[in-house]
């Protein structure tokens, strides 16, 4: 290997290592030592350690992480569908129709669809004066949750963009169009659908 090559590797290792290295400590995962910098640290590993074997450990610890935040980001996504289901239920029961656009005051008045706008049906079950204090929200910030209703209220489809496409969730999905709302695994989005 031509030196040059040799010194653009260590230097690349040098840096994921210590680019690492912070992301360890800024999470809280330890204090580096008061007297030692991060390029005596760093090169004492190197010293004592196959580079190649440290980053290839190093990127699977960072593929894990981001792994489990997107597994825990879906999981909370399912659920959050699963509790806007039972929301609204609770709002059919009183008014005889899922959503649309929100009803002044706690009355129900008469269905008007909303076009699958989020932000209406969320006001909708907050404004139901049925305890509904808030309904949830996409983990990722800017992102929401799809709803659509059909031309009567008597239908809806709830869904929620996952970042895992093999997630098993959307194995259990419905697929396709459904009020308004594109579902299923070659969108990614799960969708419930009543």
């Amino acid at each position: 290997m031509h030196m040059k090559k040799k010194i653009g590797i260590s230097a690349g290792i040098v840096f994921a290592a210590a680019s690492f290295g912070f992301v360890l400590q800024a999470a809280g995962y330890f204090t580096p030592h008061p007297k030692l910098t991060a390029n005596m640290v760093l090169s004492q590993e190197l010293q004592a350690s196959n580079p190649q074997l440290l980053m290839q450990d190093g990127a699977a610890s960072m593929a894990a992480a981001i792994s489990s935040g997107i597994a825990a980001r879906d999981t909370q996504r399912v659920n959050d569908v699963k509790q806007l289901q039972a929301d609204l239920q609770l709002y059919y029961n009183k008014c005889g129709y899922y959503p649309g656009v929100a009803q002044p005051g706690s009355s129900c008045g008469l269905f008007a669809a909303d076009g699958g706008s989020y932000a209406r049906v969320s006001a909708a079950l907050i404004g139901s004066n049925l305890g509904i204090a808030s309904v949830p929200n996409d983990p990722t910030a800017g992102v929401n949750y799809f709803y659509g209703t059909n031309v009567a209220g008597t239908s809806y489809t709830i869904g929620a963009q996952l970042e895992d496409l093999s997630n098993s969730a959307l194995q259990q999905s419905l697929n396709g169009w459904n009020n308004g709302v594109g579902c299923g695994q070659a969108s990614g989005v799960y969708c419930m659908k009543l």
